[in-house]
């Protein structure tokens, strides 16, 4: 519930056998894998994106009966979509008057505002996609505030700021670990260090065969190749 009024599937569910029904309904990519979803379907971002679309959030406006009691879950759908654009978006922030910035905290206030009126867990989205949502929104603000004020001619792609770096180094260290299962402290620690240390005389060396490097950090000092005459 959010200001008494309901966010719910059934509404979007409303909109696919509406359009089954009605021929000349406004036209959604909604079928029944967006619907009727399985554990793996519900894995899949083109699914979400369908859902979470304009096209949607306007037939739900437009559907007689669905238009009154759909209000927040047309809100919902609009921030989730408006939160996926500017985060995907190519187009560079270069000030802080960019107008984005306003909508990105108008998301966020808006989830907090549901989260807060929440009267069971279900009621709801995760507590967990909730925090990540409010941490990458506040985390890009601040980054962009710190960026912009620091360096005024800098310019912030947001399509560039992605997991994949994270998530890459992540696996590297659960590789290290010598499986993929969730670490202790202790194992990622020693897996961290062993990464470091890997990266550094990789860095550093290039190949053994080639060159010559001088490292004082890693207990190497000198590498040369050796040719036999």
């Amino acid at each position: 519930m959010f200001n008494g009024k309901e966010i719910s599937w059934k509404h979007i569910k409303g909109v696919y056998e509406h359009s089954v029904q009605h021929a000349t309904a406004k036209a959604t990519k909604l079928t029944k894998r967006h619907i009727y979803l399985t554990s793996w379907s519900k894995m899949q971002v083109d699914l979400a994106e369908h859902i979470l679309s304009k096209e949607v959030e306007d037939a739900l406006a437009s559907i007689e009966e669905l238009k009154e009691i759909s209000e927040e879950t047309r809100n919902f759908i609009k921030y989730s979509r408006k939160y996926r654009q500017i985060m995907h978006s190519r187009i560079s922030f270069r000030l802080l008057e960019d107008p984005r910035i306003k909508t990105l905290k108008e998301i966020r206030d808006w989830f907090i505002c549901g989260d807060n009126q929440k009267t069971g867990p279900k009621e709801w989205i995760s507590v967990q996609c909730q925090f990540d949502l409010i941490l990458s929104i506040n985390g890009f603000v601040e980054m962009l505030e710190f960026i912009l004020k620091k360096y005024p001619s800098a310019m912030v792609q947001p399509s560039r700021i992605s997991q994949d770096m994270l998530e890459g180094f992540f696996g590297t260290i659960r590789e290290l670990g010598g499986d993929s299962s969730t670490q202790t402290l202790k194992s990622y620690g020693h897996a961290v260090n062993k990464y470091k240390v890997t990266a550094l005389v990789s860095s550093e060396v290039k190949s053994i065969n080639y060159g010559k490097a001088d490292n004082n950090g890693t207990g190497i000092s000198t590498l040369t190749r050796s040719f036999a005459m």
